[in-house]
């Protein structure tokens, strides 16, 4: 189990994966690289596939709308929207909710990850 800073960094790494964007980062986050895993020897695309795998593997644990909320937010599409709040407003669409409640349903799927 991760200590509570351990946790606190991981939060913080997944919350900056879903404002910038999956396939935005161009550097894994080292506190989430080290909870999912990832070889300190990878690559800069090696990292980034096997933490897209990763946390597609995790999603698949999340209840429906969490699921959809942190994928879309996360910018898991190729087509995804380039903003965060443009993202969390596609998954807002999806679920036919506010973006309010998607912020909040993406705060859930972040919790259950960390």
């Amino acid at each position: 189990m991760q200590s509570d800073a351990g946790e606190e960094h991981l939060r913080a790494a997944l919350k900056r994966l879903c404002s910038l964007g999956l396939n935005k980062i161009v550097r894994v986050d080292p506190a989430l690289a080290a909870a999912l895993r990832v070889p300190e020897n990878s690559s800069p695309s090696e990292a980034h596939e096997l933490t897209r795998r990763s946390l597609l593997a995790h999603s698949d644990r999340l209840e429906a709308d969490l699921r959809v909320v942190f994928l879309e937010a996360g910018g898991f599409r190729r087509d995804s929207p380039t903003t965060g709040p443009a993202r969390v407003q596609a998954a807002a669409d999806q679920l036919r909710t506010s973006r309010r409640t998607a912020y909040r349903r993406l705060g859930d799927a972040i919790e259950q990850i960390v």
